[in-house]
């Protein structure tokens, strides 16, 4: 495969910072700043399967960076009422969730800030698709926005936060505090996958975010001056290690 010079880098290494964690990258080559194609998730015409695992592995990164990179305070799990919604329609009910969050914002003079990650249910019977839900995550919420859920409900939401807002427009939520911020980005990244993917319409996006969020902060870029004891993962375009803030100076030049 050849590459114009003009449009790319050979051999380059970066080292990002996400929150307070480092990531070193190799790149066997590394377009130049201000061509880079920043679709964020989005599914093309094209549904082959090299270019929907593509756009699968371009998502979770984002998705990684976006989570990892802000500071979230729930994760939220979204369901869809089928007495009040159409819980096959994801276009639909993307659309009016992010009108959901604006009048949220006015209610309670909050800025309410998201990463939503959609995901299908189980096909039932009777179904010949299966329903939608959303996770996610949050900040900017208000205390007075959540409550206790009141006797009754599902065994499973037990010990979570309700979003009564939410369930009185689309149906049962749940909310838990954000402990582990590591833990928590790695495990949003696993509900995109390739079944997930296949269910989303062409020109549809793989997971939504508020404008404004904060990504990864570049700290070095160079020539690779030592290759690390072992790689967390590596193919043969690229290899990434996670590093310590004192080992950021011993790998680039």
């Amino acid at each position: 495969m050849s590459y114009s010079h003009s449009l790319y880098q050979r051999d380059v290494a970066v080292i990002k910072r996400y929150g307070d964690k480092y990531k070193l990258i190799w790149m066997a080559t590394k377009r130049q700043k201000g061509i880079e194609c920043k679709d964020d998730g989005l599914v093309k015409g094209d549904k082959g399967d090299f270019k929907l695992e593509n756009n699968i592995s371009r998502a979770k990164s984002r998705i990684f960076e976006l989570a990892m990179c802000n500071d979230w305070q729930y994760f939220i799990t979204m369901t869809l009422d089928k007495g009040k919604y159409n819980r096959y329609d994801l276009s639909r009910f993307q659309a009016d969730l992010t009108q959901f969050i604006r009048d949220q914002r006015k209610k309670w003079g909050c800025e309410l800030r998201y990463l939503f990650v959609p995901e299908q249910h189980k096909l039932r019977d009777g179904e010949l698709t299966p329903a939608w839900h959303i996770h996610g995550l949050l900040q900017g919420v208000s205390p007075e926005m959540l409550a206790d859920f009141p006797p009754g409900v599902p065994w499973g939401l037990k010990g979570y936060l309700n979003y009564p807002d939410y369930m009185r427009k689309f149906g049962w939520c749940s909310l838990a505090p954000i402990g582990n911020r590591h833990a928590v980005s790695a495990y949003i990244t696993k509900y995109v996958s390739k079944h997930i993917g296949q269910g989303i319409d062409v020109g549809s996006r793989l997971f939504y975010a508020s404008v404004g969020l904060k990504g990864a902060e570049k700290i070095k870029e160079g020539i690779l001056a030592c290759i690390p004891p072992e790689w967390d993962y590596e193919n043969d375009y690229v290899k990434i290690v996670w590093i310590s803030e004192s080992e950021v100076d011993n790998y680039i030049i």
